[in-house]
């Protein structure tokens, strides 16, 4: 072989070597650099999750702090902004579970807030988020949930319970189904003499219930506790001494809540019932209230299942609307 030949071998040999060389190196400080941004993302990534975490927790004391939103002691403590007698009325409201998120939410959000101080809700299962928006006025009870004569009695008989426990000049009460006029109630009431026995509401029979107890036949009319009734105080000192056998007494006539309470104030007590047509019921008719006379009614209902509620002219229908 020519020595030409074998220096050009040689060379090229130098010339792969140092290309090999220059390659290794060049992948060398290109994996370096690839797994210098890979360090930097792993950090960042761990920075961002331990910033999240942190701020996770921080929110997590936040949102623990705090709580669904309430009536403020400053709105109870002005009750009397109606009217200056506004702080002797109390008024309970009958529900169940079922109906928290749909009629007494409705209540909540309405008539409610005018008298937030002296309502009180009487139900069957306790609701946190029910409770804290009424201030703790929400009472539980051991009343059965359905619609039967003993549950429906034994609510009765916890609302009595609730009034004892406040000292006013009337005790009204109204279902979860109910819009109260409370302006126009206490303009009715203030005209009345609490020290003087009323019983007031509205009947739904035209004809007295009759009643065999104790070896007593008894006629009596009843306010029905679909359009609300209200008590004086004198009135209510004199059941009063009757509210522990109240369901006692509602099942040897075996008659519900309501009519049990009429057949306690007009029979054994002896006080008639005074009926006020401005209370209503879903029991009746409610299509013909209108703009122009919803003013002059103390309370209203609905009943959805039977397309019988007041006509108001909203744009919404009953189904995104459930108080229409």
């Amino acid at each position: 072989m020519k020595k030409s030949s074998i220096e050009t071998m040689r060379f090229l040999q130098k010339c792969y070597k140092f290309m090999f060389l220059s390659l290794f190196a060049g992948f060398i400080c290109l994996l370096n650099f690839y797994m210098t941004i890979d360090h930097k993302q792993i950090i960042e990534i761990t920075n961002f999750k331990r910033e999240f975490i942190n701020e996770k927790k921080a929110n997590t004391i936040i949102l623990n702090k705090i709580k669904p939103n309430k009536i403020s002691n400053a709105t109870f403590d002005s009750c009397n902004s109606i009217d200056s007698k506004l702080c002797d009325l109390v008024i309970t409201i009958k529900t169940t579970k079922e109906n928290h998120e749909t009629k007494l939410k409705a209540i909540i959000e309405t008539w409610f807030t005018l008298v937030p101080s002296k309502t009180f809700i009487i139900t069957d299962e306790f609701d946190e988020k029910i409770s804290q928006l009424t201030n703790n006025h929400l009472i539980n009870t051991t009343c059965g949930k359905t619609h039967n004569r003993e549950a429906l009695s034994c609510k009765l008989q916890h609302e009595l319970k609730e009034f004892s426990k406040h000292a006013s000049r009337w005790y009204c009460h109204v279902d979860d189904d109910n819009y109260l006029n409370i302006q126009l109630l206490i303009e009715i009431l203030n005209k009345l003499d609490y020290q003087k026995d009323w019983y007031i509401g509205k009947k739904s029979l035209t004809s007295k219930m009759r009643v065999f107890y104790k070896a007593r036949h008894f006629h009596f009319s009843f306010a029905t506790g679909g359009a609300g009734f209200c008590l004086s105080h004198s009135l209510f000192s004199k059941l009063s001494s009757y509210i522990d056998d109240f369901v006692k007494i509602s099942n040897a006539i075996g008659l519900p809540d309501d009519c049990t309470l009429g057949f306690i104030i007009e029979s054994l007590i002896g006080v008639d019932m005074i009926e006020n047509v401005n209370f209503h019921s879903h029991l009746e008719y409610l299509g013909f209230f209108n703009q122009g006379n919803l003013k002059d009614q103390i309370s209203l209902s609905y009943n959805l299942q039977m397309n019988n509620y007041v006509n108001i002219f909203s744009n919404k229908t009953s189904q995104n609307d459930q108080t229409k």
